[in-house]
């Protein structure tokens, strides 16, 4: 029915990295076919209230645009040709979210919009900010800056503004998002920093919540901004969500796993879903994989090169 499915949305990077991993045609076009799909329902729909659907497309089209360049460097070029078309699918999703969900000043970032294209409120008037999506977000665009060309032609966004664009949004969720217990709450207000209700999470019952998905994905993306940007803020960021994940997060009675949500007053595991080990394979392992990709930049001392 042209409606944006999130399970496809989930497993479309599957699809595309197995093509690649088993050099098999097959796949990764089944793929390409869901990424189109995907995309041309955010088109029908119009303009979605909220950001997430575009920025995870653009988390597959990085990963996916990442194994192709490393591929090649090893040369392997049976899936290049497919690089600058997945650049081109990125560039009006990044536009969108960046000219819809974005300030400059104060920097900003929100998670809907309304029909007329302002932040979006809930019942009470609050903008709701989604710390944990911010970063991740911040996240994405900042592993697609190498991808990106200097600047193209709706004139309103180039290379370096995406870049700067990730850090202030990156800088303003560490910002909003941390409880004084040291934790990332789910949801805020933008006027106020308040911490409001989760209205996501099942059984969540209006309390606030407090998922460990942000904090991977915090330092992910600041080693990421970090290795592109050399900003000092950045190490404090990333230094606040280690801290968050490895002193916070684990618990004894998961055999020292990760819980997913806590209380971000109290730090007590909620018992709500998700409340289980930290068995979820897309937000800790991708942030790993790529937090030590960056470290090893780091101590390499090589920044990564743009790659057109």
């Amino acid at each position: 029915g042209g409606l944006f499915d999130f399970s496809k949305a989930f497993a479309v990077n599957g699809f595309l990295q197995y093509g690649m991993l088993v050099r098999l045609d097959s796949p990764f076009q089944l793929g390409l076919e869901m990424l189109a799909e995907l995309k041309a329902a955010i088109e029908r729909k119009g303009m979605f209230p909220t950001h997430a659907p575009r920025m995870i497309i653009l988390g597959a089209i990085a990963d996916v645009l990442k194994t192709i360049a490393y591929l090649t460097d090893k040369d392997e070029t049976r899936f290049e040709s497919h690089g600058e078309s997945l650049v081109q699918m990125a560039l009006p999703l990044i536009e969108h979210i960046l000219d819809h969900h974005f300030r400059w000043e104060p920097p900003a970032f929100w998670e809907e919009v309304d029909p007329d294209g302002r932040p979006g409120t809930d019942g009470e008037g609050n903008i709701l900010v989604d710390p944990g999506h911010a970063t991740e977000c911040a996240g994405f665009l900042a592993e697609l800056v190498p991808f990106l060309p200097p600047a193209w032609d709706s004139g309103r966004w180039n290379r370096e503004k995406v870049l700067q664009a990730a850090l202030q949004i990156h800088l303003f969720a560490d910002e909003i998002g941390f409880a004084e217990s040291g934790v990332m709450s789910r949801y805020v207000d933008l006027q106020t920093g308040r911490m409001l209700p989760d209205t996501q999470a099942a059984d969540a019952c209006g309390r606030p919540t407090a998922p460990w998905f942000a904090v991977r994905e915090h330092s992910a993306a600041a080693l990421r901004l970090y290795t592109l940007t050399r900003d000092p803020r950045l190490l404090s960021a990333y230094r606040k969500a280690q801290n968050a994940t490895y002193l916070l997060y684990p618990n004894k009675r998961v055999g020292g796993m990760l819980v997913q949500t806590l209380d971000p007053v109290s730090l007590k595991a909620l018992d709500i879903a998700p409340a289980t080990g930290n068995l979820d394979p897309m937000h800790d392992g991708r942030a790993r994989i790529r937090e030590m990709e960056n470290l090893e930049l780091l101590r390499s001392g090589s920044a990564p090169l743009y790659r057109r």
